[in-house]
């Protein structure tokens, strides 16, 4: 999901819209998209992969989005929400919650 911030004329009459953390061209008949399904798994953030306590469902970061996937039909959930990259991942001890956070894209390391 892309939080807009302004947009303004670029090169060639195309639109630029300005994100936050980069400037995109975007044209005039752009429509928003929507995640039907993902396939991958970066295994970049540590404990990142995580199971619900009943095994029926997995829990990973993607990006700025959490992808909750049913183990026994495949089915995909996507929560966004996140503006960077999520950083750290939880579900709790009963499967009934998540925690989740994201990089600071002002901050550098």
């Amino acid at each position: 999901r892309t939080i807009h911030k302004s947009s303004r004329q670029g090169r060639c009459g195309v639109k630029q819209r300005d994100t936050g953390l980069r400037t995109m061209a975007v044209a005039d008949d752009a429509v928003d998209l929507n995640i039907s399904g993902v396939i991958g798994f970066s295994g970049g953030v540590v404990n990142g992969l995580c199971y619900t306590p009943c095994g029926g469902y997995v829990v990973y970061p993607l990006g700025s989005v959490i992808i909750i996937k049913n183990t026994t039909t495949g089915q995909q959930t996507f929560l966004e929400g996140h503006s960077s990259d999520i950083s750290c991942l939880t579900v709790s001890k009963d499967g009934r919650s998540l925690a989740s956070g994201q990089k600071n894209p002002s901050v550098t390391p």
